[in-house]
């Protein structure tokens, strides 16, 4: 009897792992429909941010301050300015050049841009680590590019060249995130995701806080109600909660499994821009959505063991 029931403890821990990733990857997409909501209301980034870091870092403090009692061993400052670092890097600079393109171009082209990150990592990875870069995994790299090729190609008949800028901000933010993710995960091993997940949330305010002052706005306080509304949304659904919603995936499920139910994000960022924001795709760019979809999915299963 004890081993069925320990069974189906585990059973329902590991269905319940796959719907929070899921849960969380999905609320990850729909922050692009809720920043293009808010711009209707003339806010800026820079404002926009500030007001999403002002709401998250209070929550992320409290719960660093707590998490401490569950670790022994406590962070060292020269760990803290590490985590600081990756926090500005992926957190602030990611969010901000991401929250940037989105000025430009599509929640859709900007979720499949977003979702080429595991290509960086693989590229970064032989260009730092030196790993060797196996034949299907360029097969693979290469399909997934072709597939943003014919994505801009179509595009490029109707936009103009901001449609340009846009795709590369938000290169560069997936680019800034490949950079977080391959240099962080030593410290997440080291502290702990929810301590390291707090802290660098806290520094991305710090930095978003640092970023409003320094470009001498004013109108934190004077924005339309919407604005709060739209930014306390994506404060909660877009950045808290599938944040530990996605740390207890990677608890349960491990690094891979989170990465391949992540295709879950563009799919759905796909539909709902469609459906909310009236965003038109022809069946040419669908077809390279597809197309950039399962090549990184691909790369995903092939450039990582499951160990956890």
């Amino acid at each position: 009897m004890n081993p069925v029931r320990v069974s189906s403890v585990d059973n329902r821990q590991y269905i319940l792992a796959i719907v929070l990733t899921l849960l969380g990857a999905v609320l990850f997409s729909v922050k692009g429909v809720f920043i293009k909501f808010a711009y209707e209301y003339q806010v800026d980034t820079v404002t926009l941010l500030t007001l999403r870091m002002a709401i998250a870092v209070p929550v992320y403090l409290l719960i660093g301050f707590y998490s401490e009692r569950l670790y022994p061993q406590r962070i060292s400052r020269k760990q803290l300015l590490a985590i600081a670092c990756f926090g500005f890097l992926g957190y602030y600079l990611a969010s901000y050049l991401d929250m940037q393109g989105l000025h430009y171009i599509s929640v859709s082209l900007e979720r499949v841009i977003l979702y080429l990150y595991p290509t960086f990592v693989l590229i970064l990875s032989a260009i730092v680590f030196r790993h060797r870069i196996k034949r299907r995994e360029v097969v693979a790299l290469t399909i997934a590019y072709a597939g943003i090729v014919l994505i801009f190609v179509e595009s490029l008949q109707f936009d103009t060249g901001d449609y340009v800028l846009g795709a590369a901000l938000v290169a560069m933010s997936a680019f800034a995130f490949a950079v977080f993710m391959l240099g962080s995960d030593k410290h997440i091993k080291l502290v702990g995701s929810v301590r390291f997940t707090a802290y660098a949330m806290s520094a991305a305010g710090f930095a978003a806080f640092v970023h409003y002052l320094l470009s001498a706005r004013s109108g934190l306080f004077q924005q339309h109600s919407e604005v709060y509304f739209w930014a306390s949304v994506l404060a909660m659904l877009s950045t808290i909660i599938p944040t530990f919603f996605i740390s207890h995936g990677m608890k349960i499920l491990g690094a891979k499994k989170v990465s391949m139910l992540g295709v879950v994000g563009p799919v759905s960022t796909l539909i709902i821009g469609v459906l909310f924001l009236g965003e038109r795709i022809n069946t040419v760019q669908l077809v390279g959505m597809v197309t950039v979809i399962v090549a990184v999915s691909f790369i995903v299963i092939l450039n990582k063991p499951d160990k956890d």
